[in-house]
């Protein structure tokens, strides 16, 4: 079973005063301008590039001279998320940070399982407590690395950014899969750079704006024809006149692009 959100609590972030929602295997947002749409996924997004970079001074990159804390209320914002990770049972993470924009921190982190795990544990088992950049990280399914202390050099980083050991079986698939999020945008996709020739790559993953969207479709119709003859069967099924594409090398040597490399006939 793939690693799923389940539910998300978000407090004091741009329109989410005091927002939560359960959430399905597969979920359809609709609302008017202003509902908060875009805010969600924006906030998904500040917590997956998190746990690349340290968090930037304007919190949002690009966000120089924007409210992202919610409004009337103080300078802060919480999150409580919950993820089924394909385990009997799920986990929580949960974090604020403080303002002001400029001198951000976070002030505690909070990684734990929903229930008890077995017999052993009367409550639930905390994998991670972090407050004012110092705290400890547990895990049970580490053979070598049972309890662990850390003081983040920081007070703009997340704690889960630095598990970096596989051995911390929990912690580090966590991240992992927060990490792999990727939000795709029709606004954000880069024409110009889709007409460029790309280098081939081994099972590529799609740019969130779409730029190596040749070498994808090269390798699923190298190594997944089927898939690959299934994406052309919907387009002809939604584009009128649309009867088939090819992807061939252009460029150098390993390149593949759209123009003449993308043929759509």
């Amino acid at each position: 079973m793939n690693p799923r959100l389940k539910r998300i609590k978000i407090q004091g972030y741009r329109p989410f005063g005091d927002f939560q929602a359960s959430l399905g295997s597969l979920e359809v947002l609709i609302g008017a301008n202003g509902a908060g749409k875009s805010s969600l996924f924006e906030f998904l997004k500040f917590l997956r590039d998190s746990l690349h970079d340290d968090i930037p001074p304007e919190i949002i990159s690009g966000a120089v001279g924007q409210q992202i804390f919610h409004a009337p209320g103080p300078e802060r914002f919480q999150w409580d998320i919950e993820i089924d990770m394909g385990r009997p049972i799920s986990i929580t993470y949960q974090g604020q940070l403080l303002g002001p924009i400029g001198k951000t921190r976070i002030t505690y982190e909070r990684i734990q399982s929903t229930k008890p795990l077995g017999k052993k544990h009367k409550n639930s088992f905390v994998f991670m407590d972090i407050k004012n950049s110092s705290g400890v990280i547990y895990d049970p399914e580490s053979l070598s690395l049972k309890r662990q202390e850390i003081v983040l050099k920081r007070p703009n980083q997340l704690a889960l950014g630095t598990v970096t050991n596989p051995a911390l079986v929990t912690l580090y698939d966590l991240r992992e899969h927060i990490r792999s999020w990727r939000f795709y945008s029709s606004f954000n996709i880069n024409n110009s750079k889709i007409r460029k020739s790309i280098l081939t790559e081994q099972e590529p993953i799609l740019h969130e704006d779409a730029g190596n969207l040749s070498s994808l479709l090269f390798y699923l119709m190298t190594e997944h024809q089927s898939i690959f003859d299934e994406l052309q069967q919907h387009l002809r099924s939604v584009i009128a006149g649309f009867k088939g594409m090819s992807v061939k090398a252009r460029g150098g040597p390993g390149e593949v692009g759209e123009k003449p490399g993308l043929k759509l006939s």
